[in-house]
């Protein structure tokens, strides 16, 4: 039987990583914390137990999304694979080049499927060396749906404590930034207009994407790899529910990419 509490541990289950379970009702979502993270607890937050699954990008991800090569060096690529994706919007960098690239497609049954990549910068501590001591492997973090309308309470675990958010889920150590993303993605339903906004209200050269998650399709599903590093990424998961109009599903990304 796996056990429920209001108080999340991080628990040091080996060297290299804690490992964070989470089950949300509908969601699943699993995070990684490398072990230069301090430790602490987050009480009063979710009902949590122990899963099943955990995932590693290890040695980087193989394959093409457009026109990045996720193999060519320095591994430092991250990537999203998403279903159910109503529409997206991106800022800051251009996406036909060989840093930052996306496809979308339709699935047979007309599902729409995103995938995303990011040549990450993570700075001259990198080495181009796979087997250099001090690259760091993605945090890779799943997110499951079973479907319904977006009926998820009040689960924020984001640093916006704004009424109408009425779930969050951020992947972004620089407060400040997942701050002024969550800002952004409460100012509008429209994928453009928020992409907009982040880049005019961070003023960063960062490649931005804003997809709108379509939550009403048992279909959906994200597969999203992150560096927990709050100068070369943020993501956040947001469910916003205006003042007038529907409930909208945002998964809001932030990468400081290499310069072609």
């Amino acid at each position: 039987m796996l056990p429920s509490s209001n108080e999340l541990v991080l628990h040091n289950v080996n060297s290299d990583v804690y490992v964070i379970f989470f089950v949300i009702r509908n969601f699943v979502i699993i995070k990684h914390l490398l072990l230069n993270c301090p430790n602490r607890k987050m009480t009063n937050f979710l009902s949590v137990f122990v899963v099943f699954a955990v995932f590693f990008a290890e040695n980087g991800i193989n394959g093409n999304i457009g026109k990045c090569d996720l193999s060519s060096p320095p591994p430092s690529w991250l990537s999203t694979n998403a279903s159910g994706i109503l529409q997206y919007a991106t800022a800051g960098q251009p996406t036909n080049g060989t840093n930052y690239c996306i496809d979308m497609t339709n699935s047979e049954s007309g599902l729409h499927i995103l995938q995303v990549a990011y040549h990450i910068d993570l700075g001259s501590e990198f080495s181009e060396s796979e087997n250099s001591e001090t690259s760091k492997i993605p945090e890779k973090v799943d997110h499951n749906f079973s479907g319904g309308a977006l009926e998820l309470g009040s689960q924020n675990g984001c640093v916006n404590n704004n009424t109408r958010i009425v779930y969050c889920f951020a992947l972004c150590l620089n407060e400040t930034l997942q701050n002024m993303v969550i800002e952004s993605a409460l100012k509008s339903n429209q994928v453009a207009n928020v992409a907009q906004d982040i880049q005019k209200t961070t003023q960063l050269d960062w490649a931005i994407t804003v997809m709108q998650v379509d939550y009403n399709d048992p279909s959906t599903h994200l597969n999203i790899s992150s560096f927990l590093r709050p100068d070369a990424w943020c993501s956040v998961y947001v469910g916003i529910k205006p003042k007038l109009g529907f409930d909208y599903l945002y998964e809001i990304q932030l990468g400081k990419i290499l310069k072609n």
